[in-house]
């Protein structure tokens, strides 16, 4: 269930990254191409820092059916211990990703993102970006 973002101006400028990785998906893959690790300059980071600012404008979700939802199970896995199943949780929801939308996304690659806001609110992002040549 979708609803109107929440975050104020000031959590928003607060977003601190705390785990990042990226999975690459390519159309015509059955499956997505999974990496192991992702290590991001500060210069990166704060690139990537803008751009879940720019995502968390849009749409906050809330899960009506936790009990039944893997993108809930996983992000909660994550939150509960992020070094022991931030990676794995990673792969899972952007298989699901994959799975859900094999006929109609472009070749890019799907983030997840751990961050915290205001210090001590955790948050994560998933995030598709796409590969298209500008």
């Amino acid at each position: 269930m979708a609803k109107e973002s929440v975050l104020s101006i000031e959590e928003k400028q607060s977003i601190k990254i705390e785990e990042f990785i990226f999975h690459i998906i390519i159309q015509e893959e059955e499956e997505p191409r999974y990496l192991d690790a992702v290590t991001i300059s500060e210069e990166q980071k704060a690139f990537f820092r803008d751009r879940l600012i720019d995502v968390s404008q849009g749409n906050q979700f809330v899960f009506s059916d936790k009990e039944n939802s893997l993108t809930y199970k996983s992000c909660k896995s994550i939150i509960e211990d992020r070094k022991e199943n931030f990676l794995q949780s990673s792969k899972s929801l952007t298989a699901d990703f994959k799975s859900r939308h094999s006929k109609n996304t472009s070749n890019g690659v799907f983030i997840t993102a751990l961050a915290k806001i205001s210090g001590d609110r955790n948050l994560i992002f998933l995030v598709k970006l796409d590969h298209k040549k500008v």
